[in-house]
């Protein structure tokens, strides 16, 4: 008994396009309210190849929002995307200059 098919090309799928490195630098800054959570996420973020120039806390002076906030230098939009892909909750992204790494978390 045959297997009903014919002797034509694989219709394989194509392979997913390679991650981007975390090559990245970032700042933490934790408003959170929750001690620890800048380092937490620092910690991970380096095993896995970031460089985290720094951590610091805060209080959120800001208007309650919890949303994590993200700022990227000029041309880091990918690299910050892929950032907020290893961040959880809720995050907002945004280009700014003169920002001390290439990437500023304000985790909220």
């Amino acid at each position: 008994a045959g297997t009903g098919r014919s002797g034509g090309t694989s219709s394989a799928p194509a392979p997913a396009p390679a991650p981007l490195r975390p090559n990245l630098t970032v700042m933490l800054i934790n408003e959170s309210g929750n001690p620890g959570a800048a380092e937490a996420y620092g910690s991970v973020l380096a095993q896995i190849g970031y460089k985290v120039l720094s951590i610091a806390q805060r209080a959120n002076t800001g208007s309650g929002d919890r949303k994590t906030v993200i700022t990227y230098s000029p041309g880091k939009e990918a690299q910050a995307r892929a950032l907020a892909r290893r961040i959880p909750g809720d995050k907002v992204l945004a280009a700014s200059r003169d920002l001390p790494a290439e990437a500023v978390v304000i985790i909220r």
